[in-house]
């Protein structure tokens, strides 16, 4: 199983208050995505606006397909970036 960070940005709405980033939100949080990352402790942290979280049996070709199949539903000007980690991540200033 690997583990995946998904970033997208809807080129058009600036304001990431925006109703169609609620919307994303949303559809890809039905798509089996979080928007929270947990540490080794358990606690879990909010990532930054418009990330997202997934772990699984995944190609990146095979996962981009799912979330820019998801993401065309909201916003067809959109950007997407994936990467795909081992599961050592560090960060600093999220919030629980």
């Amino acid at each position: 199983m690997s583990n995946f960070l998904v970033r997208v940005v809807l080129h058009a709405k600036t304001d990431l208050t925006h109703p169609s980033y609620t919307a994303l939100h949303e559809a890809m949080e039905k798509g089996g995505f979080s928007r929270k990352i947990i540490s080794a402790l358990g606690i879990s942290y909010h990532l930054p606006p418009a990330e997202y979280r997934i772990d699984g049996v995944y190609t990146l070709d095979a996962l981009h397909t799912k979330v820019k199949n998801i993401v065309d539903t909201i916003d067809t000007d959109n950007g997407i970036l994936i990467s795909q980690h081992d599961n050592k991540t560090i960060w600093s200033g999220l919030k629980t």
